[in-house]
């Protein structure tokens, strides 16, 4: 990857922002998220801070994707509404793991229901209900969100969305409900693109936010409230990063976690590629390849590059303590497995299962745990509501 205006590697840059943010590291999160901003990549720090809602935070804040959907949709976005949506994103504190949990959980399931719903029933059905849907639906009214999510896989995609919205406008009448999920079927405008594989997560994260949604109505509680705006203290930290940039000094924090770089050691490679300094070039250098050394106009032109964008001095003549900033913690790597299993969250509300995680197989990434999403056919075995069971204790 190449390196961001203050020679941070881009990749680490990204991971930077969505550890900060799940930590609620506010300021943390703002200098991550400007530093994306000011090195062009304003499109990447949006898919960034909603891959980081999907995987850590996802139905239990959905508030977050409301108002990301309001900030952040459309091909003209400020720079002052990402850094709200990222300030945000680190004020929501409630980490949650059922979409990992139920996506994983989708390889074991069978013809038998995972769960048995009630008799409680909406007080008015579409019209024609199949039994399926019957089960579909009382399991979304009920809040179980692992028995929707089985049950979905009987019913078309496009009947899916179709029951969730109708669930929304009739049942639960929420309009932040009715927001999430057109956010979530156009989820292209906050990821920046479209994939099989997260069409059926989205549709997985819809039947999970809208399972949640009634065991928050039923509860008579709220979703945590957003902050409107970034706490003034922070917007004079701010102005203080934007009077040293493109210097040393606005090199304050260090990346988390990664591998050593040597980018460092040839920054006219490293460079190459970053938006920022792609547009820089262009005064003073030759159109190339991103790959290709850069053909300097002139000495002198090469020379007025660097007086200009090195205030300082070039990157391998700074101290170890100075290059460590973009180096991170050097820990040996992991497999994609591995990975998954130390960083996503270990709290999952909606799928209390003893199915594991994520599947030992599941080297390939996210793609081979949602490919194992099956089109099942047939019809599946007991799906009639159970009369609920008291155990009566002394």
């Amino acid at each position: 990857m190449p390196l961001t205006r203050h020679f941070y590697e881009a990749d680490d840059v990204h991971a930077a922002l969505a550890y900060a943010s799940c930590r609620a590291q506010h300021q943390e999160t703002l200098f991550w998220c400007k530093e994306l901003l000011c090195s062009g990549y304003a499109s990447e720090a949006i898919s960034t801070l909603f891959e980081t809602w999907v995987w850590q935070r996802g139905p239990f804040h959905l508030r977050w994707l409301v108002e990301a959907w309001r900030l952040l949709q459309g091909a003209e976005v400020t720079e002052e509404a990402i850094l709200l949506s990222a300030y945000q994103l680190s004020a929501c504190t409630r980490r949650d793991g059922s979409l990992w949990r139920i996506l994983a959980a989708t390889v074991s399931f069978t013809n038998v229901p995972p769960d048995h719903v009630t008799k409680r029933t909406p007080k008015v059905l579409p019209r024609d209900t199949a039994p399926i849907e019957l089960y579909f639906i009382r399991a979304l009214y009920q809040g179980k969100a692992l028995a929707a999510w089985w049950a979905s896989r009987y019913l078309t995609d496009d009947r899916v969305w179709w029951l969730l919205g109708w669930m929304v406008d009739t049942v639960q009448g929420s309009v932040e409900d009715r927001l999430c999920l057109e956010a979530l079927r156009g989820y292209e405008e906050l990821l920046g693109y479209r994939t099989a594989e997260y069409d059926v997560v989205m549709r997985c994260l819809a039947v999970l936010s809208i399972a949640s949604s009634a065991n928050i109505a039923r509860r008579n509680t709220t979703s945590p409230a957003l902050p409107t705006a970034i706490d003034a203290r922070y917007h004079g930290t701010m102005a203080a990063w934007d009077a040293i940039e493109g210097r040393r000094a606005r090199r304050i924090y260090q990346v988390p976690r990664c591998s050593t770089k040597n980018s460092l050691y040839d920054v006219e490679r490293g460079i190459r590629g970053c938006p920022f300094w792609e547009t820089a070039l262009e005064d003073y250098a030759r159109p190339s390849g991103p790959n290709e050394p850069i053909p300097w106009v002139s000495d002198d032109a090469m020379e007025a590059f660097y007086d200009t964008f090195f205030p300082d001095d070039i990157p391998d003549e700074w101290t170890k303590a100075e290059k460590e900033k973009s180096q991170g913690h050097v820990r040996p790597p992991l497999s994609r497995a591995a990975l998954v299993r130390l960083y996503q969250p270990t709290i999952s509300r909606l799928c209390w299962t003893t199915w594991p995680s994520v599947p030992d197989s599941a080297d390939g990434g996210l793609a081979s745990i949602v490919n194992d999403f099956p089109a099942v056919q047939g019809i599946p075995d007991d799906v009639a509501p159970r009369k609920k069971q008291v155990r009566v204790i002394s």
